[in-house]
């Protein structure tokens, strides 16, 4: 069980988290490690050290159209393991601990944007490296949970499946209504290798008979040491906003934050897209997009593909700062209609406008707050006006013991700020020097 993290430091991070070089894995096991993993979850035993990994991404050519920009900077899908994946080796040994070592099961939460689904994403690719089975859903409104673990279940493979049974897992659910203790039993059947659902945008599943029903899964599954790991995924500020208030799981369940990139992470997705697309971004043109996405690889993603794509359309293979202004006013474009109105409200305080900038650019902490006493004094009853009900709210305040800080109700709402403020020309270009190493977080 400890096999795994011995270690840590040296083989499991430079042998399986390739992350800071173009080098990537290769998508076969190896024929000598790749064992059924047992009743532990070994997910990086079947990975090679680097000098084995399969070869690494060919720059794009000269003459590749500009939209296959779009398979190296992706901001509307998220990423799987591979050399394009950059970042989150932290998360990454978080999750592997806390099911190697723990045997929990792991809720990823944070703000929309953050790479969430790509961390699970790769995640899942080296469970299934080491031989796990590994199926994923993700939840829409209407989610139940019968059809939730009816599409799981009917996803496994067969072989799983005791001797002589026939079809595949879901079929050992009753036909009517059932629930947790009737998925864990089918579980409980299964046999060949360590299990991992993962299921995505757990948020947007309205019912609370879902979340509930969650909870009973993970407590029957902990209870019986099943080797059964469930990944939760959404966007939320805390575990109990994801899967409600569940004090009977607290000591079975691991939460996981997903906090916003560093800037020197995102100083390297910029890097390695950027050679994969035959291109170079300038260093001016680099830390204007570090200090744009602040941590966020949607928007890093977003303004990487609009400037690389006007770069191509001018004939060059150099990103410039003009480049990337460009692409500031595209991604302001796209941004949604509601929060332009919510800008222009705030507007009609006096000063709202150096205010919110101020706001935008703040130093922020681990769940995307930033202290009142960073800002201006001047600053404050603005703050304070617009964290009412009645002006959207388009901040929230809390007190903590360190003094009030603030969030963007909308954390989008700080890169349309952003956004509007470059375009009218009121920031100038980031030092080149900032590039690499600047970070906001705290």
């Amino acid at each position: 069980m400890r096999g795994l993290l011995r270690g840590l430091p040296g083989r499991i991070v430079t042998r399986a988290l390739a992350f800071a070089s173009p080098r990537g894995l290769d998508d076969r096991a190896s024929p000598s490690t790749a064992a059924s993993p047992g009743p532990g979850f070994r997910v990086l035993d079947a990975l090679r050290p680097v000098g084995e990994r399969g070869p690494t991404f060919s720059p794009a050519s000269d003459e590749a159209a500009p939209d296959g920009l779009r398979e190296i900077f992706t901001p509307s899908r998220p990423r799987a393991l591979g050399p394009l994946f950059i970042g989150r080796e932290g998360e990454l040994k978080r999750l592997i601990a806390a099911i190697e070592e723990e045997r929990a099961h792991v809720v990823l939460y944070g703000d929309r944007g953050r790479g969430k689904t790509s961390l699970a994403n790769a995640f899942a690719n080296l469970a299934t490296e080491a031989g796990c089975i590994t199926v994923r859903r993700a939840c829409s409104a209407d989610t139940t949970y019968e059809r939730l673990f009816r599409g799981l279940l009917a996803a496994l493979p067969p072989r799983l499946l005791e001797a002589g049974a026939t079809g595949n897992a879901a079929t050992l659910l009753p036909e009517g209504p059932f629930g947790p203790e009737d998925v864990a039993d089918v579980l409980a059947r299964l046999r060949g290798g360590h299990v991992v659902l993962v299921i995505d945008e757990f948020d947007r599943a309205e019912s609370s008979a879902l979340r509930n029903a969650m909870a009973e899964t993970i407590k029957s599954l902990s209870d019986q040491a099943l080797p059964v790991t469930l990944l939760l995924v959404g966007v939320a500020g805390s575990l109990d906003g994801l899967l409600g208030h569940q004090p009977s799981i607290q000591r079975n369940i691991l939460a996981i934050h997903v906090p916003p990139m560093r800037d020197e992470e995102v100083a390297r997705l910029i890097a390695t897209g950027a050679k994969a697309a035959g291109l170079a971004f300038t260093a001016d043109a680099t830390a204007q997009v570090v200090r744009l996405a602040r941590g966020m690889p949607y928007y890093a993603h977003l303004l990487c593909l609009f400037a690389a794509r006007v770069a191509k359309l001018r004939g060059s293979q150099d990103v410039m700062a003009q480049d990337v202004a460009a692409a500031i006013l595209e991604a302001f474009r796209k941004q949604e209609p509601e929060l332009s109105g919510a800008h222009a409200r705030a507007l009609v305080f006096p000063g709202a406008a150096k205010a919110l900038r101020a706001a935008a650019e703040a130093p922020r902490d681990w769940d995307d707050r930033f202290a009142e006493s960073a800002l201006p004094p001047e600053a404050a009853p603005i703050l304070a006006a617009l964290a009412t009900p009645e002006h959207g709210p388009i901040l929230i305040g809390s007190q903590t013991p360190g003094g009030l800080r603030y969030a963007f109700a909308q954390p989008a709402f700080a890169h349309q700020v952003l956004f509007l403020t470059a375009i009218a020309g009121s920031v100038q270009p980031a030092p080149a020097e900032l590039a690499p190493g600047c970070s906001h977080d705290q």
